[in-house]
């Protein structure tokens, strides 16, 4: 049965309203006037709402179905209780057309389709629609109306989440996934019996099901997870938001343990939360998702990588951030990294600094939110005392950060690093795809230019040589930072690093030991798939390091204060330095003793 017709919240969201309007079934909707908004008298406080009527008031023309909805104002009379409505905006050049009132809407292909197939017999539904009750085409009023739409969905008696049509076996997916979650809450965890459930299920048709567009969109995270009351709907199917993303969670979960795959839809932005103060917001693992993952996610504007979070923080204003489209996007990422830097949370972008390929304009010191993405946890840590990270103005203009540091070495030479297409993680190599010779070949020519490199040191034992190669190599892999709680998956990782490297022999009882080779090094070779290393660079003294990003002769390998890890900076020739890349170097220890006076830098 239907989660819509059970839900109560959902029934309150059915009017009689407009009913009875006449029926337009002749009516020729080319000759009508394109629907235009009334300006609100005061954006801050009144809402549009659509009231979409009953399937009996469509209109067919020419075999396509037209909509009939009201568009009315809550200016003269109290809102009333109404649906939000969450979907995918698809691409905004495809239209279709939707009658609101006598007028001509064209709506995304997308928001159309969405309408017709969530439509009811003979009721009205009540919805609030972000692109519909929102006039687009006025900057002031969608600046002020964006602001406030955490408050918008939360205040929603339920909130739809529209994925899209049938297609691909969705009913299937879903029907089994409804009880998934509950069925292996009644056996231990990767047990025989949740083996069992989990091959059971439709794979194919799931991850479909989870690689539709409404996963990948921005503001989908503020928009489902501010409401205690969601239902996802795909076709004429629906399932509860508890029911689909917990088991979502434990699919993919479960999945990379028996299969090596690995989910990049984080799930865990679509559970129920409530705004938070931003500094308590900054600390939550909400921000570290939706700042983190910028390159997975879409938008249509750039800008909304950031306000789309400004319905999870309570006290936004107090902060002095506005929703702001009159805005550059460069303002508008500023502004929110400087409010991140006045709260003391500078450590939000240890996964985000790198230089944008979009915006070349942008300081180095502010992430590129549109295209952060998740990176390896680094193998040591260290925080300078000596703290300092504060904006300054600066003589040419603009602003700077000026930060504590302690400049350790310069980068003498560098190295190209590993080109492997992304892949999944590898913790078990059955039904996983095969590495191919190319792959390995890479990683061998990569692991012998760094063991190279040492052994040119004459400083440490094979056996040091070959634990920094592979800490060197997994330290920027987000697939060791999935498993860095796992004393045991990583020594696995290790054992199977060695098996690739031949410093271990297969079993005397191994009928074919080529193929327990290949087979046993799958693991290690696998998690490279999700490496970030870009460059291996080497220094006049005895550090040597990887980079995430593109480093040359001459930058600085630094220690910046606040900040986790090894980072290289760049002078600008005016005594100003850039962030190139995060890093990580070898031997830790010598960067961690390094003598070199903490000193301020002005960061550009």
């Amino acid at each position: 049965m239907s989660c819509r017709s059970q839900s109560d919240a959902y029934k309150s969201a059915l009017t009689e309203r407009f009913t009875d309007i006449t029926e337009s079934k002749l009516l020729d909707i080319r000759n009508l006037e394109v629907f235009k908004h009334q300006p609100l008298q005061d954006p801050s406080t009144e809402l549009r709402y659509l009231y979409l009527l009953p399937r009996t008031h469509n209109i067919d023309i020419d075999g396509q179905t037209v909509v009939r909805c009201e568009l009315l104002s809550d200016a003269d009379e109290q809102g009333p209780s109404y649906a939000g409505l969450s979907y995918a905006w698809g691409d905004a050049q495809i239209r279709r057309p939707m009658l609101v009132g006598d007028k001509v809407f064209h709506a995304t292909e997308n928001l159309a389709v969405a309408l017709e197939h969530l439509q009811e017999e003979d009721k009205t539904i009540t919805f609030w629609i972000d692109a519909i009750c929102i006039d687009q085409s006025n900057s002031n009023e969608k600046s002020v109306q964006v602001q406030r739409m955490g408050d918008i969905f939360a205040s929603a008696v339920v909130v739809l989440a529209w994925i899209g049509p049938a297609a691909d076996d969705s009913d299937l997916a879903l029907q089994k996934l409804e009880r998934f979650d509950e069925d292996c809450s009644s056996c231990g965890w990767l047990s025989y019996e949740h083996g069992e459930l989990f091959a059971a299920l439709p794979s194919v048709s799931i991850k479909a099901l989870c690689a539709r567009p409404w996963f990948k969109r921005v503001w989908v995270g503020q928009e489902v997870a501010l409401n205690e009351q969601v239902i996802f709907v795909c076709g004429q199917r629906d399932i509860h938001r508890r029911q689909l993303v917990d088991s979502a969670l434990i699919y993919w979960a479960t999945s990379a343990a028996l299969r090596g795959d690995s989910s990049s839809s984080h799930y865990t932005r679509f559970q129920h939360t409530k705004p938070l103060p931003f500094h308590e917001f900054l600390n939550h693992d909400d921000a570290s998702i939706s700042f983190g993952t910028g390159s997975e996610l879409e938008s249509s504007d750039p800008r909304d990588f950031v306000y789309s979070s400004f319905g999870r923080i309570n006290d936004i204003e107090e902060c002095a951030l506005h929703v702001d489209y009159t805005k550059s996007v460069e303002e508008v990422y500023t502004e929110f990294a400087e409010a991140i830097i006045r709260a003391g949370q500078i450590d939000l972008f240890e996964d985000a600094w790198r230089p944008s390929s979009t915006y070349r304009n942008l300081p180095s010191w502010v992430p590129d939110w549109s295209e952060t993405s998740m990176c390896g946890i680094l193998e040591n840590s260290l925080v300078l005392k000596y703290d300092i990270a504060e904006i300054c103005e600066i003589e040419r203009g603009g602003k700077a950060l000026r930060i504590s540091a302690q400049r350790s070495v310069r980068v003498s030479c560098i190295e190209n690093g590993l080109q492997l297409q992304q892949g999944v993680l590898g913790l078990n190599v059955s039904e996983s795809a095969s590495i191919n010779l190319q792959e390995e070949e890479e990683v061998i020519s990569f692991l012998n230019m760094i063991q190279g490199a040492l052994g040119r040191k004459n400083r440490w034992c094979s056996e040091e040589v070959d634990k920094t190669l592979f800490n060197l190599s997994t330290s920027m892999s987000f697939a060791r930072y999935m498993i860095r709680d796992n004393e045991q998956l990583l020594n696995n990782l290790y054992i199977s690093y060695q098996v690739f490297r031949g410093l271990v022999t297969p079993p005397d009882d191994i009928p074919d030991p080529q193929s327990w080779r290949k087979d046993a090094s799958y693991a290690y070779l696998n998690s490279l798939r999700s490496s970030n290393i870009k460059n291996f660079f080497m220094t006049s003294q005895d550090i040597v390091g990887v980079s995430r990003d593109d480093v040359q002769p001459g930058d600085w390998v630094c220690v910046l204060g606040g900040m986790q890890g090894v980072w290289v900076l760049r002078e600008t020739g005016d005594g100003h330095y850039r962030i190139v890349s995060v890093a990580e170097g070898f031997p830790w220890e010598d960067i961690k003793n390094n003598d070199a006076p903490v000193e301020v830098l002005t960061i550009v």
